[in-house]
């Protein structure tokens, strides 16, 4: 396996400079041997430095702040199987492979709907708080909402119960009917619990959520509204190949809306397409990127997990504002 520093020579003096200073011998060792392209011998020094239940550095979780990485915290690119991942396959079609994934459109009970909300919740999800930042600046009674890629609905009971958006001010539109029934239980649910809803729920999530190709979606056609103040898409800006965003991209602005909240990771694999350039793509159709954050995924309790299996997904998440330029 070929070291993440010589794939990545930008990288190089970061990981050289965390071998040189990292006062834990064994993660000092496991460091070297990285950069030596021996897995099995960093494998062995993280696991000598789990055995002591240590905990990792907070110094870990730096990101690396230039080149193709940008992003990934160095526990991310210190684990031996990172060389696979950065150099696996790129699969040209991910929208094909969502939609194609029938796991994405089965219904669940009831109990199950409501219980993933409350483990959702109770999740460390960094991406809420700059959300809630951006609704600090509007005017909740009249917000009105389009999350793109709604899924199983948790975002949209979050803006409900959490962040003051009436719900009948709530839209959303996702291309698997079993996610999008979910959302619509999701949202009824979150009037029992506090949302605010001017009129029946039920009648109203009917409306307003629906089952829908974002790449066919047009203001006052296939959806009732015609303008919005906000749209959200979470992780859902890689599930599409370059002229599929654009496609999307321009969907949305005849949407004219005050905010985009995107959240993405820049990693490629069969079902994602990450780019570093996404805001090429909203500059095209008129939208200036304002804000950006990075909030990579802390690694588990557990450091062996972090520094030596495999979990590629979410580790450099950011969030991205875009407003009219």
């Amino acid at each position: 396996m070929e070291a993440a520093s010589q794939q990545h020579p930008e990288i190089d003096a970061e990981l050289r400079t965390f071998a040189e200073t990292e006062p834990d011998a064994d993660l000092r060792l496991g460091l070297k041997a990285i950069r030596a392209a021996d897995p099995a011998a960093a494998i062995g020094a993280y696991r000598r430095f789990a055995e002591r239940c240590a905990k990792l550095p907070d110094s870990w979780q730096q990101t690396v702040r230039h080149g193709p990485l940008e992003g990934h915290p160095i526990w991310h690119i210190a684990n031996p199987y990172f060389a696979i991942w950065s150099t696996a396959t790129e699969d040209q079609d991910p929208q094909g492979n969502w939609r194609d994934n029938k796991t994405f459109n089965v219904e669940r009970d009831t109990p199950d709907v409501l219980a993933s909300y409350e483990a959702w919740l109770e999740s460390d999800i960094p991406a809420r708080a700059p959300l809630l930042n951006l609704l600090s600046r509007l005017e909740l009674d009249t917000t009105r909402v389009l999350d793109i890629g709604c899924g199983f609905g948790e975002w949209l009971r979050f803006l409900a119960e959490k962040g003051g958006i009436p719900i009948q001010n709530l839209n959303g539109v996702d291309f698997h009917r079993g996610r999008v029934a979910e959302t619509q239980r999701q949202l009824i649910e979150a009037a029992v619990h506090g949302g605010r809803c001017n009129g029946d729920p039920a009648a109203i999530v009917k409306n307003n959520i629906r089952q829908q190709d974002s790449l066919q979606l047009r203001p006052g056609e296939n959806l009732s509204i015609r303008d919005v103040d906000v749209i959200t898409l979470f992780v859902v800006t890689g599930c599409f190949n370059d002229d599929e965003l654009d496609r999307l991209v321009g969907g949305i602005a005849a949407f004219s809306p005050k905010y985009i909240f995107t959240t993405t990771v820049t990693s490629r694999w069969k079902m994602w397409h990450g780019r570093l350039n996404e805001a090429d793509f909203f500059a095209r159709h008129g939208f200036r990127e304002t804000e950006r954050h990075w909030l990579p995924e802390k690694p588990s309790l557990n450091p062996l997990s972090a520094l030596a299996l495999p979990r590629r997904y979410w580790a450099n998440l950011s969030v991205r504002i875009y407003q009219p330029s």
